[in-house]
């Protein structure tokens, strides 16, 4: 694995509905990962934005309302525009560094790419002049036209439920976080990504396993030939 630069979103919302409920804050936090597997924060943010009681869904209001974090993802808030731009600016800025001025991939981190990707997709396009879906990057692909593709969105969820679904686990309750999961956007934006950097130690270590069983079951498959052909050999000596 080459060094590659990730970056992880996470959203609160008051509701399940785009457009409808309200979108309460976003956070995002880009890190250095690695060839060696260990990860570098580089920068992050996090933005708040208004928003009326009444619009929440009854239910995620209620609950909103028994989390220590109801106040704090509410403080400061900032317009929908404005804090769509700030977002677009953000990105644009890390996937120029990731791509043009360090030659490395650029990839997106979610938890749940039908949710927190379409939330702030939407948020991007609509209240951002010249945003893009979170899928589409910033840089120009100057000898092809259009845009240089970014290099995964990677729902950081599905891979780990894919695993265990094909039996395998990947033993995350052994995770220890160094972000507290506290509903605050830019740190569980920070807790997805670390989440992510487990995975990937997780399945080296597997095919590190699997490569050397295959290397001895191929040994053991050699050494099996070759004791027959001696063995027969002999016989017919």
């Amino acid at each position: 694995m080459k060094n590659n630069i990730v970056q992880s979103f996470d959203i609160e919302t008051g509701g399940m509905i785009i457009g409808q409920h309200p979108l309460m804050a976003i956070g995002t936090s880009v890190f250095l990962h690695k060839s060696d597997g260990t990860f570098e924060l580089l920068d992050s943010m996090e933005v708040h934005f208004p928003s009326d009681e009444k619009d929440y869904d009854p239910d995620t209001l209620l609950w909103w309302k028994s989390q220590d974090t109801w106040e704090k993802v509410r403080e400061d808030p900032i317009s929908l525009s404005e804090g769509a731009a700030l977002l677009r600016d953000f990105n644009k800025k890390w996937q120029i560094e990731a791509i043009v001025n360090r030659k490395m991939s650029y990839s997106i981190l979610v938890d749940n790419a039908w949710y927190d990707g379409m939330w702030i997709s939407w948020f991007l396009c609509k209240y951002a002049e010249g945003g893009y879906p979170l899928r589409k990057s910033y840089v120009p692909a100057y000898d092809k036209g259009g845009h240089i593709k970014i290099t995964h969105v990677i729902d950081v969820n599905q891979r780990i439920q894919a695993l265990a679904d094909a039996g395998l686990t990947i033993g995350l309750k052994n995770l220890q976080y160094k972000t507290a999961h506290d509903h605050t956007p830019m740190h569980d934006s920070m807790g997805i990504a670390e989440k992510w950097f487990y995975y990937c130690a997780k399945v080296k270590d597997m095919r590190k396993v699997n490569l050397e069983r295959a290397n001895a079951n191929l040994n053991t498959n050699l050494n099996t030939n070759l004791n027959t052909n001696l063995n027969t050999n002999h016989s017919e000596g």
